[in-house]
């Protein structure tokens, strides 16, 4: 019988890191331009339990001009840049 392949090993300093996918790139870049187009940033947390009418109330309260953005922590921080690294 032929050994399988799932029971290799793999060590994990042979692992290479992958490549940032072309979607969190463009959203990166979105995000940015939309920072340097409105004079105003404000950075709401919103928990995992938030409900969709939660977030309707928050984008009927943003006046008409203001874009929501949504995305995870580490990749607002790639955009906005952090602040212990870049300003």
């Amino acid at each position: 019988m032929p050994v399988s392949k799932r029971a290799k090993k793999v060590s994990l300093t042979k692992v290479k890191k992958k490549a940032p996918s072309a979607g969190r790139s463009q959203y990166v870049d979105k995000l940015r331009q939309g920072v340097e187009a409105r004079p105003n940033l404000f950075v709401v947390e919103i928990d995992e339990h938030s409900r969709p009418t939660q977030f309707k109330a928050l984008r009927t309260s943003l006046p008409g001009d203001s874009a929501l953005f949504l995305g995870k922590q580490t990749l607002m921080k790639v955009a906005l840049g952090d602040a212990r690294r870049t300003s």
